[in-house]
């Protein structure tokens, strides 16, 4: 894990004895952060402590990390489960098998508290009295489900193998290709500070402002994503289904790549010109 500060500085914290790579980071209410790999740890006044995952190997299947609104740590994992965090103890809950298949790879909770759980079989949505599933109402779903956040006025986004949806209450609306997406299969949604949606794709970078989502005006002439590339200055080597997009309290966006980080500052009037490479010249 590579710690960058804002003086510029960077802070490299080697995870102990791991064959694997990082799966997921999370900094939560106390500033610790937390990882996970083929185990876990949490990084507090830069002393790096381990969980041991020797007594039980779900603890060596952890994905995606998370904390609720009571302040616990909660971790999915692909045994399927859940644990839960609290100091150096730790429980789990195992998931019906009615409603889930081997993998659970995301778990985030909303502002009212629900928890929202996105399988291989699709996405449950757990109110505490009983899990909804979400599957296949609108079309591919079920293959990987692995990215949800939340707007200011308690829209819940979902990312799919066929675009992003909208949950707003029981209504679902689907975007993908159709709608101007770069790639339907997603990787990772962010939301910024002004409400915009920016969605990691297979093939580049996408914006769903604000704006575009209050109008909803699609046309073939007029799709409803600014789809970013070469031409916008945004050079990617491509994604893969590790990568990550996370937004700072500034309002930066950071997109993970195979072989680099961009930083995109969407409020900004400075642009940095891309890199130019001349292979060859022609005279006509």
């Amino acid at each position: 894990i590579i710690k960058y500060s804002k003086n510029k500085s960077y802070h490299l914290f080697k995870c102990n004895n791991s064959k694997y790579c990082i799966n997921d980071v999370y900094v939560d209410s106390k500033n610790r952060i937390w990882f996970v790999y083929d185990g876990i740890g949490v990084i507090e006044n830069n002393k790096v402590i381990y969980y041991s995952a020797k007594d039980n190997q779900v603890l060596q299947k952890c994905q995606n990390i998370t904390e609720d609104n009571n302040g616990v740590i909660s971790i999915s994992t692909s045994h399927p489960g859940v644990i839960k965090l609290n100091g150096l103890n730790y429980s789990i809950k195992y998931l019906p098998k009615s409603l889930i298949n081997k993998y659970l790879d995301y778990i985030f909770y909303d502002s009212n508290g629900t928890e929202w759980l996105g399988t291989r079989n699709g996405y449950l949505k757990y109110d505490k009295k009983q899990h909804i599933l979400y599957k296949d109402s609108l079309g591919n779903m079920s293959d990987y489900s692995g990215s949800i956040c939340e707007n200011k006025n308690g829209i819940i986004w979902l990312g799919s193998t066929d675009g992003i949806i909208k949950a707003k209450g029981d209504s679902l609306t689907k975007y993908n290709e159709e709608q101007g997406l770069s790639h339907s299969e997603i990787n990772n949604l962010v939301i910024d500070k002004n409400q915009n949606i920016w969605v990691n794709t297979y093939n580049g970078l996408n914006l769903f402002s604000l704006a575009t989502q209050k109008n909803n005006n699609y046309t073939s002439k007029n799709t409803l994503f600014d789809v970013f590339n070469e031409n916008d200055g945004y050079v990617s080597t491509g994604y893969n289904s590790g990568s990550g997009i996370v937004t700072d309290s500034f309002g930066n966006i950071y997109v993970g790549d195979r072989a680099k980080i961009h930083v995109i500052q969407p409020e900004s009037k400075d642009l940095i010109p891309p890199i130019m490479e001349l292979y060859s010249i022609k005279l006509f």
